[in-house]
């Protein structure tokens, strides 16, 4: 009589342990329908109708990490799975024996709701649900009141009865306090409205925990109770509080009446050759002093030095003092090695250009009007075959790409023309335009175009620079400026134009 009464204890045992595995896939909204999040919300509302119906004596519903981790973290693939046969074969893989998921999707304005509840080991559909709701919050309330009686207590030994637990379901966005569709409100949302000062750090997301879980920066739907939040950004500084949410309630904090911004502090010194050197010092575009600097900005500050406006790479600390020094590579001297010509040279942003154009007599170049002086002045002028080997050793012709690298170290096409032409040497246009203000020094001379049948148009008028861009086969780009405009503009011309040509630095 022992025996059969331990053996039937054994066996009272191994059945207790062999739980009923069902699985929740992520759920998925066609078309976009739903945000990420509201997804996500969706996904949790459906577990949660399954706790509640599914007792945990009988039955074991996976976590959506370990769903998704045994199904080889494919989580998109999950998503796009909408075939039965494929949330079937899913749930195999996952190795449970139920497996269910909600699908949205939208038509005539309305959200369409479908849920599907298969038997994994017979591939048989064992409880499906649908239905319509105006909004992300009327779907929840959908599957609070329908889906554990449609669906999952369709599964043999789920409870006839079961109270509704609240929720944390994150992330629903354009919910409303209150219900349009008859259900019941039984939670209330936390409305996040992140600020900025300026532009800082606005391409870095505001991180939000509540009560230590790592929480939407938006929108968070939440079961009643009092919460502890946490915000945090790398520019600002660390803001806290409590609030107290109840059924139906919308609370809204307003990050704008709160934030402050780190701040650190930056000793900036500037070298030019070696020597300590004056320059102006910008935070955010404005110029706040000149070198030797020593102040307190925000961490998140974009820094600039000297008149090129030059980035500085600079690491700012909360509430640390960085000290750092700006070497100045100023104007400096070329010789080419070819011919002995020496050539002015000046760094503008990361790049170090030639500050005259080239005048290496290169076979097939040509002199303005075939006249040696205008050689002196603007340069020679070469085709574009010959204009891309023709740079002194360690320098280039230009690409395309790296003209417009310069462009955007100078402030813009809209003024490059001014910026970079010449103070002297160009014509005027109704005492307007003419010579530019050359504030970083390029010294851009008009110096023409030449055609392969001898003719020459246009010094004094238009500057014209080959790049090593091709545009098509038999024709490359290059850029050039006028007289009676600041702009700098690109145009492309057959390769055998003759054009001036500026070498960069390799």
């Amino acid at each position: 009589m022992d025996k059969i009464i331990f053996l039937l204890f054994v066996l009272a045992l191994s059945a207790f342990a062999q739980k009923i595995s069902v699985a929740v896939l992520p759920s998925e909204s066609m078309d976009a329908s739903l945000s990420n999040t509201e997804e996500n919300a969706i996904t949790n509302k459906m577990r949660e109708a399954a706790l509640n119906v599914l007792p945990s004596a009988m039955f074991t519903l996976l976590n959506q990490d370990a769903v998704v981790k045994r199904l080889g973290g494919a989580e998109n693939y999950i998503k796009e799975c909408r075939e039965s046969s494929c949330i079937v074969d899913l749930g195999k893989k996952a190795q449970v024996d139920y497996v269910a998921k909600a699908v949205v999707s939208k038509m005539g304005g309305k959200f369409m709701l479908n849920v599907e509840l298969y038997n994994v080991s017979t591939s048989g559909l064992v409880g499906v649900y649908n239905g319509e709701a105006d909004n992300a919050y009327g779907l929840l309330g959908l599957i609070g009141k329908n889906v554990p009686d449609a669906v999952f207590r369709k599964i043999p030994g789920a409870s006839r009865a079961g109270v509704e637990a609240p929720s944390i379901a994150r992330g629903i966005s354009g919910v409303q306090s209150g219900s349009s569709s008859g259900f019941e409100v039984d939670f209330g949302i936390l409305h996040i409205k992140p600020a900025y000062f300026d532009d800082g750090g606005k391409n870095e997301n505001w991180i939000a925990s509540i009560d230590g879980r790592i929480a939407s920066s938006m929108e968070n739907i939440l079961s009643p109770k009092k919460y502890s939040v946490k915000l945090s950004h790398r520019c600002y500084e660390d803001i806290s509080f409590d609030v107290v949410i109840s059924k139906g309630s919308r609370e809204v904090f307003d990050m704008s009446k709160h934030i402050s911004s780190k701040q650190g502090g930056l000793a900036l010194s500037a070298e030019k050759d070696g020597q300590p050197a004056s320059e102006p010092v910008f935070v955010d575009g404005k110029q706040i002093g000149e070198t030797p600097f020593s102040g307190t900005v925000a961490v998140c500050s974009e820094i600039e030095i000297g008149s090129s406006r030059e980035k500085i790479a600079v690491k700012l600390e909360n509430r640390q003092t960085v000290r750092h020094t700006h070497k100045i590579v100023g104007s400096g001297v070329l010789t080419d090695a070819r011919d002995g010509k020496k050539y002015k040279t000046v760094k503008i942003g990361s790049q170090t250009w030639m500050a005259e154009n080239l005048n290496y007599n290169a076979s097939g170049s040509k002199c303005y009007a075939n006249k040696t002086d205008n050689c002196a002045k603007y340069g020679r002028l070469y085709n574009w075959q010959m204009a891309r080997p023709v740079c002194p050793k360690g320098w280039h012709l230009p690409s395309k790409a790296e003209w417009e690298k310069l462009t955007s170290a100078v402030g813009g096409e809209k003024t490059e023309g001014l910026k970079l032409k010449a103070k002297s040497g160009w014509n005027s246009h109704q005492g307007k335009y003419g010579n530019g203000t050359d504030d970083f020094g390029f010294s851009a001379l008009p110096g023409g175009l030449g055609y392969s049948d001898g003719r020459f148009r246009n010094v004094g008028d238009y500057g014209y620079w080959w790049s090593s861009s091709e545009s098509y086969s038999f024709s490359a780009y290059f850029r050039y400026m006028y007289y009676y405009d600041e702009y700098a503009i690109w145009n492309y011309y057959d390769k055998s134009f003759l054009f001036s040509v500026r070498c960069v630095q390799d």
